[in-house]
Formats: C-alpha cells, sequence, structure tokens
C-alpha cells in the first residue's frame, strides 16, 4: 500500500493494480486475526459504517499497534482495541 496526499487529501493506494487487482472488500474479523503489515478497516461501535472515510483504515504495525491519519498530514500510531475491525481483501 502507498499511503500519501494528493492536492491535501490523504490517499491509500495499492503498490501495484496489476498485482492487487482493482477491486477490495472488507472482510469482518477480530483485531488477533490480523497480521503487521494488513490494511483494516476500523469502526467505533456505534458509528455508521462508512468504507468511503479513509481514516478509519490503517496498517497494522504488531500484535498491539495500528497506524492512522489523525488529519491531514499527521499520521498516528495507536493501540486501542476495542473496536470493530475489517481486514482489507484485494481482488
Amino acid at each position: 500500500m502507498i499511503l500519501g496526499q494528493l492536492r491535501g487529501f490523504p490517499l491509500v493506494k495499492p503498490l501495484s493494480t496489476s498485482l492487487l487487482g482493482n477491486k477490495a472488500y472488507l472482510l469482518p474479523c477480530k483485531r488477533s486475526d490480523l497480521k503487521p503489515g494488513d490494511i483494516a478497516y476500523r469502526l467505533y461501535p456505534g458509528d455508521d459504517f462508512k468504507p468511503e472515510i479513509i481514516k478509519r483504515y490503517c496498517v497494522i504495525l504488531n500484535d498491539l499497534e495500528y497506524a492512522y491519519w489523525a488529519e491531514e498530514m499527521d499520521m498516528q500510531v495507536n493501540s486501542f482495541d476495542k473496536l470493530d475491525w475489517y481486514k482489507v481483501i484485494f481482488e
């Protein structure tokens, strides 16, 4: 995955669309199912499911931590795990 910025907006893009395909799916999972390097969608319980919100995506760093967009150019690392998790699966 490429995490970057395009015209002031966060950008999440596969390294190679020919390798990963053009479709991505969100598979419900437990935090413990996610491994370092996985891309995940995280959602606070009770929040609306809106996969178009880029800052809800994160990169799993290890068994406890993940990195996500907090603001325009501000990446944060967190370990809060009381969330609903979805693994991003590329076709």
